[in-house]
């Protein structure tokens, strides 16, 4: 019995530690997260399978540190890479607030969160501008910064690969996406998608 208790209380702690984790990998099964596994694979095939293992340690600890660090901050995404990085994130929202088709919603909150996770990562600037625009036949988001810029033919790091799945997502769905950067000069990144866009289907 008491051997029986120990392990139960095991589990009990194991769920306790790694449940917001499991939780929060579990909501990106979603419309935008599906669509970018669809993307990768065509274009890697199976070449990046042996990644799996390394990919679900690092979901586990990654997922799980992200789900107690906004539990314990109550602070949204753009507060933390503020207060993490020192940069000045300025957003402008014009255009009839409104949702959207849920698909919609998540491809773009998805692509607007790697735009930022990437200028934060990876161009060492200091200030980056968040416009969207909520039109009412399509949806406009623009995301720009002072950082060191790029090459745009070459896009071939992890920052790249993410414009790359970006760009491929929006054009699925009949939109239009555009990147214009310069060594030293920033780099700025639009995208339109029509709001009664549809997924394509190949």
């Amino acid at each position: 019995m008491a051997t029986e208790n120990t392990r139960r209380s095991r589990w009990l702690l194991a769920l306790a530690v790694i449940g917001p984790g499991v939780l929060t990998a579990m909501a990106g099964n979603d419309a935008g997260g599906i669509s970018t596994f669809s993307v990768a694979g065509a274009e890697f095939g199976y070449a990046t399978l042996w990644l799996i293992p390394i990919m679900t340690l690092q979901l586990a600890v990654v997922q799980e540190t992200v789900s107690r660090m906004g539990a314990v901050t109550s602070k949204g995404f753009a507060a933390l890479i503020r207060e993490k990085f020192g940069l000045e994130l300025n957003v402008a929202i014009t255009g009839t607030e409104r949702r959207l088709e849920p698909y919609l919603e998540v491809l773009i909150f998805r692509s607007i969160q790697d735009l930022l996770t990437n200028i934060s990562q990876h161009s060492q600037a200091t200030e980056a501008k968040l416009h969207l625009d909520m039109g009412e036949r399509e949806v406009r988001v623009s995301v720009g910064d002072n950082g060191r810029g790029f090459d745009t033919q070459d896009l071939g790091t992890y920052a790249g690969v993410g414009l790359k799945l970006i760009k491929e997502r929006v054009e699925m769905l009949g939109g239009e996406f555009t990147l214009e950067s310069s060594a030293g000069q920033g780099a700025q990144v639009s995208f339109r998608i029509p709001t009664s866009a549809t997924p394509a289907l190949e």
